[in-house]
């Protein structure tokens, strides 16, 4: 399957400007790997824009297994999700199923009575053998820019990689 999250949940939301909708439509194909998916969408109004577009679209007050076998690709709002709904997520992904999901992980740590986003969000639990993940951190406010990088460390390169660790325990590093 494919997945994609953002940090907040108004992405999953009814795009507010052309570059918000065009972001979630592309979104939506590239999760479904398709140029129509079929779409279902919980907890969210993507519903109304994306229908809009030509996309099938079901609107779920909640979902199980059984829903998703119905949709290419699920959008939700992250901050609504259940222990449940994460568990059918888990095994959607693992069968081939696209997600979108937005979820404002600060707002959700500060409602949850002790429970922690790393550790107790139903979908950081679910995007886990994705390695995906929702955090508290925020963008700071200090950072104006990015370095950006032609070259790449070697060991992005698996090959050079497992070199390095086949040397390191042969003790030839």
């Amino acid at each position: 399957g494919r997945a994609l999250i953002f940090g907040h949940n108004a992405y999953v939301g009814n795009p507010s400007d052309e570059d918000t909708g065009k972001l979630l439509i592309n979104a939506v194909k590239w999760c479904g790997n398709s140029d129509k998916p079929k779409v279902g969408v919980c907890g969210t109004s993507a519903d109304t824009f994306l229908t809009s577009k030509g996309f099938k679209v079901t609107k779920l007050k909640d979902y199980d297994a059984k829903d998703l076998k119905k949709i290419d690709v699920l959008i939700v709002n992250g901050n609504s999700m259940t222990d449940a709904e994460g568990e059918a997520l888990t095994d959607f992904i693992k069968n081939g199923g696209g997600f979108i999901g937005g979820c404002t992980g600060w707002a959700w740590d500060q409602g949850e009575g002790g429970r922690t986003l790393n550790d107790d969000h139903p979908g950081n639990r679910a995007l886990r053998p994705v390695g995906l993940a929702w955090t508290t951190m925020s963008f700071p406010d200090q950072l104006r820019s990015f370095e950006a990088r032609v070259d790449l460390p070697s060991m992005m390169n698996a090959a050079e990689a497992v070199a390095a660790l086949r040397k390191q325990q042969t003790g030839t590093a």
